[in-house]
Parts: structure tokens; sequence; C-alpha cells
């Protein structure tokens, strides 16, 4: 393979990526409102269902006696 083809190679994969990069960009960028909404609200539930979990298990570690301690830290061997 000569240096001219190799050159007109690299310049058709360069265009392809370049094309392929143009059209994953629109892709992305056509996003519903109301479906990001709905995962942003979805998230902020899980933020504080994972948060009162936290706070359940401080009360129960802080709370109670050793029993209890013992079954909310990691064992550790």
């Amino acid at each position: 393979m000569n240096p001219r083809q190799r050159l007109r190679w690299g310049v058709a994969a360069a265009l392809a990526l370049v094309g392929l990069l143009a059209f994953l960009y629109t892709r992305t960028t056509g996003v519903d409102v109301d479906t990001q909404n709905r995962v942003m609200f979805d998230l902020h539930e899980l933020q504080q269902l994972d948060a009162e979990w936290d706070a359940n298990l401080l009360r129960a570690h802080i709370g109670s006696g050793m029993a209890d301690a013992r079954l909310v830290a990691p064992s550790r061997k």
C-alpha cells in the first residue's frame, strides 16, 4: 500500500469517526424533559430513603445494647 492510498484510508476512517460522533451527539441531546424530571424525582426519593435507613441504623447502633450493635456492625475476621 503506497503512502497516498494509506492517506486516503486514514482520511476516510477519520470522516467515518466524525460522522459517528455527530450521530451520537445528536442522539444524546434530544432528552425528554418529562422523563428527565421523573428520573431526578426518583433519584431524590432514593436519596431520602437511603438517609432514613442510615439514621435507623445509627439509632439501632447507638440506642440499643451491644447485642443489637453486633447485628448492625460488619463482622471482621
